[in-house]
């Protein structure tokens, strides 16, 4: 009897035993060991892009586009004799001396540096050199997006080399940010515009530049785009995108991007797709509403802020708040503009 009590007693002692380790090894395991792996695992399996810097400090960034410098042909032809009228080269002058205030890192042309239309070859060197002459006196660096308009003239190794660049698509690192510089001036079948291609004016992104941007964007800075044609839809702006809008807008949003920059369409606008803002501006001369105008971005991390400048009464210049209301300032000048005439209209005809 004593026999069958002890083994009795041994065999509930090694499975108590057995139990004990299992519940330990069980429980204990899963929300230590286990849950750190997973967790680790976790944390490995969320792309680069979706982990952005926390580091960032404010940086700021000088803006211009759409300058579309036209040179005046003197009576002797001589190309060296040939001036640049005071309606561009002013601009300039109030852009430089307003960034000696704002003190950015670097600035942006985002293009259109000429006008190129009707003109050859020494005409457009000579109006890109002049033009880069204006901008000698910043004393930070200035990097130069490709426009449509100056390829009409140059091909791109002349853009380059009267500028003193070496790239057409580019991208540079500053602290927690990443600075990316797009050449959208191709067909839509991928052939890059030069003087003697004609010029697609909307501008298209070909699927080298693409492939090349899939690499640059995969990173945890900031991502910030400079391109010249726009890629917000048309509807918004009532002006045309580019070719492969679509597609370009969903690669930014994949990879995180922060904002994009861009000129071309002579119109003030500001807004999110995906979680990406885009912004367009206006240039120097071509929008009525804001004759001279240039900006000023502050970033702070994934947050951009932009100021505005242009020329106002008695060449007083006017600084405001890019965005307003969500909609495009243009459209909300010109119809403030409509309904003071209609009253103005309307007082006169009580007058009457």
């Amino acid at each position: 009897m004593y026999k069958f009590l002890f083994f009795g007693l041994v065999s509930f002692l090694a499975l108590f035993t057995g139990f004990f380790f299992l519940r330990s090894s069980y429980f204990g395991g899963l929300t230590q060991d286990s849950v750190q792996s997973a967790t680790k695992k976790t944390a490995q399996d969320v792309p680069v892009w979706e982990r952005k810097r926390l580091d960032a400090a404010p940086l700021r960034v000088g803006l211009i586009t759409d300058t579309h410098v036209d040179s005046v042909r003197p009576p002797s032809r001589i190309l060296e004799e040939r001036t640049i009228p005071v309606k561009y080269t002013r601009p300039v002058a109030n852009f430089v001396a307003q960034m000696e205030m704002f003190n950015p890192s670097f600035v942006v042309h985002l293009g259109d540096v000429i006008e190129g239309t009707g003109v050859d070859l020494d005409v457009g060197k000579f109006e890109l050199q002049k033009t880069r002459e204006g901008f000698s006196s910043l004393t930070v660096p200035m990097y130069w997006v490709i426009g449509n308009h100056d390829l009409r003239s140059v091909a791109r190794k002349h853009f380059h080399q009267e500028l003193g660049i070496d790239y057409s698509n580019h991208y540079f690192d500053e602290g927690a940010y990443r600075f990316v510089i797009v050449d959208t001036n191709y067909r839509t079948d991928g052939v890059p515009n030069h003087p003697h291609s004609g010029d697609p004016v909307s501008g298209f992104v070909p699927r080298e530049t693409l492939h090349w941007l899939e690499n640059v964007l995969a990173t945890d800075r900031h991502v910030y785009v400079f391109l010249h044609h726009s890629v917000v839809p048309r509807e918004l702006t009532n002006k045309k995108q580019i070719g492969n809008d679509e597609e370009v807008r969903h690669l930014f949003a994949r990879y995180n991007v922060a904002a994009v920059f861009s000129g071309h369409i002579e119109k003030r606008f500001q807004g999110d797709f995906d979680g990406v803002r885009y912004y367009t501006l206006p240039g120097i001369l071509k929008n009525p509403l804001y004759p001279g105008a240039f900006y000023a971005l502050d970033l702070l991390g994934k947050s951009s802020d932009l100021t505005m400048f242009y020329t106002g009464m008695n060449e007083t210049i006017v600084q405001e708040p890019f965005y307003v209301d969500g909609k495009m300032i243009d459209q909300i000048l010109q119809e403030k503009n409509a309904q003071e005439v209609r009253e103005l209209e309307s007082e006169d005809s009580l007058e009457k």
